[in-house]
């Protein structure tokens, strides 16, 4: 166990609580997301809204690698946010769109 936080310190990984707080949303948006995607009978918006909550958690994992990297590459991760961020936007209108039907 002491090789393994050697390792972190060397590396410039520091977890703290907004690191934490992204592994939550992550791993919340994703099991949501598998959820709803593997409901029996689902209507369109509730495929729409699963889909974007999928496609959100990547953006929730970059926010991950930001807060608890500390270097110059940890700057990367708007390319990432940036990117991935339009995908669940177009899911959330389509969601808005399906949902009365």
């Amino acid at each position: 166990m002491d090789a393994f936080s050697q390792f972190l310190q060397a590396s410039n990984v520091y977890f703290n609580f907004f690191s934490f707080a992204n592994v939550l949303a992550f791993v919340f948006t994703f099991s949501l997301g598998v959820f709803m995607v593997t409901l029996p009978n689902r209507s369109k918006s509730t495929n729409q809204l699963g889909f974007a909550f999928l496609s959100l958690s990547p953006f929730n994992l970059a926010h991950v690698f930001a807060h608890s990297y500390y270097g110059p590459e940890g700057a990367f991760h708007r390319l990432v946010t940036v990117g991935v961020i339009l995908v669940p936007f177009i899911h959330f209108v389509q969601w808005v769109l399906k949902y009365p039907h």
